[in-house]
């Protein structure tokens, strides 16, 4: 639920939904926007995913974007989640929910969204130019996490 005590005086609120999809191979599997000036970080890469419905809930929009963007049918607990943040622009607040699957073969998406897919190692992700804010976030989340589970093992 979006905390409304938060909103400045005449601004939107809503919300996004991101989702890291990660081979099995642990590569990261990323979308390259259309290089359109209409869209936000156009000819960027960036996570699948989107803004979601009025009453949808952030796994239902994460659900929805990749159906929408690769034609991956997941389930709610396919999802794990990787971090939440909030960003301002202009006179909006958009609330934002990253999750990853991991396990994805590449080979089975269909791009339905986008101009291509990415498949980058974390040395690649590191050295590439052109990754959005919130998708490098939510490569360094993953990263940390796998380091993490590494470490308790």
């Amino acid at each position: 639920m979006i905390n409304q005590s938060n909103r400045r005086e005449g601004s939107t609120i809503s919300a996004y939904s991101g989702v890291l999809l990660v081979s099995s191979e642990e590569l990261f599997i990323l979308q390259r926007r259309e290089n359109r000036p209409s869209i936000s970080n156009p000819g960027q890469v960036s996570t699948f995913g989107g803004m979601s419905w009025p009453g949808e809930s952030p796994i239902e929009c994460a659900l929805r974007e990749v159906q929408e963007e690769v034609s991956l049918s997941l389930k709610p607990d396919d999802l794990q989640v990787l971090y939440t943040t909030s960003v301002a622009k202009q006179d909006a607040l958009i609330y934002c929910s990253f999750f990853f699957v991991r396990q994805i073969d590449p080979s089975a998406l269909l791009l339905l969204e986008g101009e291509g897919i990415e498949l980058l190692t974390s040395e690649e992700f590191h050295r590439h130019l052109k990754i959005t804010p919130l998708c490098r976030q939510a490569c360094l989340c993953y990263l940390e996490i796998k380091k993490q589970r590494s470490q308790l093992a």
